[in-house]
C-alpha cells in the first residue's frame, strides 16, 4: 500500500470516528435556508451525504484515470514491440544485403586472382615473366 492510499484510509477512519462520537449533534434537526426555501433537517447528515458523494466521485475519477493510464501503457508497449520487430527485420534485411554484396565482391576478387594465377603460371611455364607494374 502506498503512502497516498494509507493516508486516505487514515483520514476516512478519523472522520468515521469523529462522526460516531458526535452522532447526536450531527443528526440534530436545524433550519437550513436554500435561498428559495427553508427546511428543517439534520445539517450534519446532509453534509455527510455531500462528503460521501464527493469521496465516491474522487475514487471513481482516480480509478478511471488509472485505467486510462494502464490502457495507454499497454498501447505504448505494443507499439514499441511492433517497432522493435520492424527494426529487427530492417536490420536483418540490411545484413543480408551486405552479405550478398560482400559475397559478390569476394567472388569477383577470386575470379581476378584465378585469372592472375592462370596468366602467371602460363608465363612461368613458357619461361617469360610478365613486365613488372611499378
Amino acid at each position: 500500500m502506498n503512502f497516498r492510499t494509507g493516508f486516505s484510509l487514515f483520514v476516512i477512519l478519523l472522520l468515521g470516528a469523529f462522526t460516531l462520537v458526535n452522532w447526536d449533534t450531527i443528526t440534530a434537526p436545524t433550519t437550513i435556508d436554500f435561498l428559495v426555501a427553508t427546511i428543517q433537517a439534520p445539517f450534519g447528515v446532509i453534509f455527510l451525504l455531500i462528503l460521501g458523494v464527493v469521496m465516491v466521485t474522487y475514487i471513481l475519477m482516480g480509478s478511471f484515470a488509472e485505467a486510462r493510464a494502464l490502457r495507454e501503457g499497454r498501447a505504448t508497449a505494443k507499439e514499441m514491440e511492433r517497432l522493435h520487430r520492424l527494426v529487427e527485420q530492417t536490420e536483418d534485411s540490411r545484413i543480408a544485403a551486405l552479405r550478398d554484396d560482400l559475397n559478390r565482391h569476394l567472388a569477383a576478387i577470386e575470379q581476378r586472382l584465378d585469372r592472375l594465377a592462370g596468366t602467371t603460371s602460363s608465363h612461368i611455364s613458357s619461361g617469360v615473366l610478365p613486365p613488372s607494374s611499378k
